[in-house]
């Protein structure tokens, strides 16, 4: 077994997962299950005097591509040993006659190993949406370390479109761990994907700096280059300063070279005005986009917020904005009211009605950094989505102690 591939002390929880096995039943459970059940199969670790996993040599031929290829003089006659461990061998076994396994963090990588050499479509399936729908979410870089040592180079693109699909709802942390077991080449290319999800720009500034604190040591930037500086809008500017003034002054690793990027390129752009530190720390950025967003981006509302205590907040909207597949919308920051806590509103624009089904995903970008929130879908055509604040509620961003507080929220709408 490769050893270490997906260490237990990772936050990776065990699931059951089907496998569309082609056998028609369990054939351990007829009648004459002993003659039917003509080979054994044997890893490496099998216990001694361990017979082996039984299985019919017709059963074995329909689910692996291997042996189904061998000659007849090639098959083995009672008991084929296999350069694989044990444990996944029997894993395949029984999941080509259950049609379902049971998989952690370090059986999936048992499995995978014998159902590679074997051929085993099926399994490998199963073993593969473990990976991509279990302990990617957990941890991405180890899962990218299982398909690369196994040679897995169809589980390695698929990684690298789940990473870009779901990337805004990933932390930070596990980002940056993620783009440092890629490698530069390979992270620049996820990075510069235009289907990146990335609904705020900002964050994927949020991702850099936590990639810079853990991995000092690594080039930062070719990563900073893929960030859409110009793409960005003006409270995303403001969000991204605020975050990194307090990182610069602590010395955080790649805190200075992130905001003297960031200065240069805002510097670059029209009707840009930046006051120094000693004035008001004011950032005046043109609230357009100016470069090309994601898309993603093309398709968030973002309003900045400003915060007047630890529960409400001045009232605020933005404008229009038209979303294809679902025409204009805008949103909308309400105070708190006696009761009812500050909100955030998703409205259709004129006599529109948002369609069944709609699904949001609400955001902020905080001084803990950023908030993401996927909310149910729609059940009922309606005029608008009302959402407490408390969903992206966190410490607001402040430029100077008894300076203005705000929060930037996003209101992204997925195509699909």
């Amino acid at each position: 077994m490769l050893q270490g591939l997906v260490p237990q002390q990772t936050s990776i929880t065990g699931a059951t997962v089907s496998v569309d096995s082609p056998l028609s039943g369990d054939t351990r459970q007829q009648p004459f299950a002993a003659n039917l059940l003509d080979l054994q199969l044997r890893g490496e670790g099998a216990p001694d005097g361990l017979g082996g996993c039984r299985i019919s040599r017709l059963e074995l031929a329909i689910v692996s591509g291997f042996f189904s290829g061998l000659a007849t003089h090639q098959q083995p006659a009672g008991t084929m040993s296999l350069p694989v461990g044990h444990a996944g061998v029997q894993l395949l076994v029984e999941a080509v006659y259950t049609k379902q396994v049971q998989l952690d963090g370090e059986s999936v990588v048992d499995l995978l190993q014998a159902a590679s050499y074997l051929q085993v479509k099926c399994c490998l399936d199963a073993a593969r949406q473990f990976l991509l729908e279990h302990a990617l979410k957990a941890c991405p870089e180890h899962v990218l370390r299982v398909a690369e040592s196994l040679g897995l180079q169809g589980l390695i693109e698929q990684i690298r479109d789940c990473l870009a699909g779901r990337f805004a709802s990933y932390p930070p942390r596990l980002l940056a761990r993620a783009l440092n077991k890629m490698g530069t080449e390979m992270a620049v290319q996820l990075l510069q994907r235009d289907d990146l999800c990335c609904p705020l720009e900002c964050f994927v500034v949020e991702v850099l700096l936590s990639f810079a604190a853990q991995f000092p040591d690594s080039p930062l930037k070719p990563l900073l280059d893929c960030v859409r500086w110009t793409a960005m809008t003006a409270a995303e500017v403001k969000a991204a300063v605020l975050q990194l003034q307090g990182r610069v002054t602590q010395g955080s690793p790649g805190a200075a070279e992130v905001m003297s990027r960031l200065a240069e390129v805002a510097a670059d752009r029209q009707d840009v005005i930046y006051h120094s530190a000693e004035a008001e720390d004011e950032w005046h950025v043109p609230e357009a986009w100016e470069g090309e967003p994601r898309v993603a981006a093309s398709r968030t509302l973002q309003l900045r917020v400003q915060v007047v205590s630890s529960d409400s907040v001045v009232a605020c909207r933005c404008d229009p904005m038209p979303v294809p597949g679902v025409g204009e919308v805008y949103i909308k920051a309400s105070p708190r009211r006696g009761s009812n806590p500050a909100r955030i509103t998703l409205y259709a624009a004129g006599d529109q009605q948002l369609k069944v089904g709609l699904r949001v995903v609400l955001l902020s970008m905080s001084a803990a950094g950023q908030v993401y929130r996927q909310m149910g879908a729609l059940t009922e055509a309606r005029s608008s989505i009302c959402v407490s604040m408390e969903e992206v509620w966190r410490p607001p961003l402040c430029s100077r102690q008894g300076g203005e507080k705000m929060l930037l929220v996003g209101c992204y709408i997925p195509d699909k």
